[in-house]
């Protein structure tokens, strides 16, 4: 990384400062980003239910790099990269069901297991085998994948620990929420953009001091002073919410997660899951927000919805569904206006990294900070030690009587 990158990281992670503008505005920083910190964590992709049935392929492009995620014959979840082995051209562009896989360029032809089964023509007219080509050693490059909670995930480098030890800490907070009866509610799914840096788009959701005036309608039902912030070291950041009552929206029709308390229904948690995973967890449903990174002040997100059981699929809670979607299409969309000032001001060379107010957004610092100790351990700078980072749980102060 350019040693001006490297001061700024530092900077962050020791003395507590802000990330200045042009770390939301530059090609090299998301370049440094992908290299040292995307490539070396567990990346979510998409959805177990997008390859449900054997022969079912589906091609994800993340960071500049072409997926293909498949579902093998004997009903194992893969993904390759997805590129022929030949030339390198891309081999799947749409999702679809097929038998093998076969390069639109010149036909060559893969099990769904990534191995190179054909290669019409390759010694001539009608000769479909040559002695200088060993198929054995051309097969798809396989991406080293997992799944939890209904999500895939893949670690580009290979070399991050596993994915249940990465989540083990959040597993272990949400002891009461059994993510494993959750169902994808098909076809409510939504695809927006966002025109700005994807860490604003993390550093938004992890605080709740913009509720009054970002989100005011959500505001009356889930009030900021209801919240509190999440530090979870390198492993989950968040905010929670203590009440949430938006009865007009869809009247409590969903199960709750069984194992929850009484005086935990109606509250959640919104956790960020390094590195690109956004979470909304309340006692009776979960959305996940997938971001893709497409460029410095682009975003892609993908947005689905999760309900427990039989919820996710009954007809009779269709109009419920839609209605709980559209509460949250809502207040994205005002998410997304407001992610997309701030990245215009990150353009600003007054912008030099701002201030954060500990009462409201330690959670966005132990972002920043977050994402400043992993690009440095994976660039290994000096050697040197770097500060764990906390945990723990903050809640707004009592008022003072005046």
């Amino acid at each position: 990384m350019l040693r001006k990158m490297t001061d700024q990281l530092r900077d962050t992670l020791f003395d507590g400062k802000g990330m200045p503008g042009w770390f939301f505005t530059s090609n090299e920083v998301l370049e440094a980003e992908t290299e040292h910190f995307f490539r070396h964590s567990w990346l979510c992709i998409g959805l177990a239910d997008d390859v449900k049935e054997p022969g079912d392929v589906c091609p994800v492009t993340i960071l500049g790099q072409p997926l293909l995620v498949v579902r093998g014959r004997d009903a194992a979840l893969r993904v390759f990269h997805n590129v022929c082995s030949h030339r390198g051209t891309q081999l799947v562009s749409d999702a679809r069901k097929c038998a093998t896989i076969v390069c639109p360029y010149h036909a060559w032809a893969y099990g769904l297991d990534g191995q190179l089964k054909q290669t019409p023509h390759i010694g001539g007219a009608d000769v479909h085998e040559c002695e200088q080509v060993d198929k054995s050693r051309l097969g798809l490059k396989e991406v080293r994948c997992a799944i939890w909670a209904g999500l895939v995930f893949v670690n580009l480098s290979g070399d991050s620990d596993g994915l249940e030890e990465h989540l083990q800490p959040l597993a272990e907070r949400w002891t009461r929420i059994d993510l494993s009866l959750l169902g994808h509610v098909p076809g409510l799914g939504q695809r927006p953009v966002v025109n700005a840096n994807w860490k604003l788009v993390v550093e938004n959701f992890v605080e709740s001091y913009h509720l009054p005036w970002v989100h005011p309608t959500m505001n009356a039902f889930n009030p900021m002073g209801a919240h509190y912030q999440i530090l979870g070291a390198d492993h989950y950041i968040g905010q929670g919410v203590k009440a949430n009552n938006p009865d007009d929206v869809y009247a409590g029709r969903f199960k709750s997660f069984p194992a929850l308390k009484d005086d935990e229904l109606g509250t959640g948690e919104s956790m960020y899951v390094p590195a690109n995973l956004i979470l909304i967890t309340m006692s009776d449903f979960m959305f996940a927000n997938i971001l893709i990174p497409e460029s410095p002040d682009r975003t892609a997100e993908r947005i689905e919805m999760f309900l427990i059981g039989e919820d996710a699929a009954n007809p009779d809670l269709q109009d419920e569904r839609q209605k709980l979607m559209d509460m949250l299409a809502r207040v994205n969309s005002e998410d997304i206006g407001i992610c997309e000032l701030a990245q215009k001001g990150r353009r600003s060379e007054a912008f030099t990294g701002g201030v954060f107010a500990p009462a409201q957004e330690q959670s966005t610092l132990q972002f920043q900070q977050l994402v400043a100790r992993k690009m440095l351990s994976a660039n290994d700078g000096a050697g040197e030690s770097l500060p764990d980072l906390p945990v723990d749980d903050i809640h707004h102060p009592v008022p003072r009587s005046v």
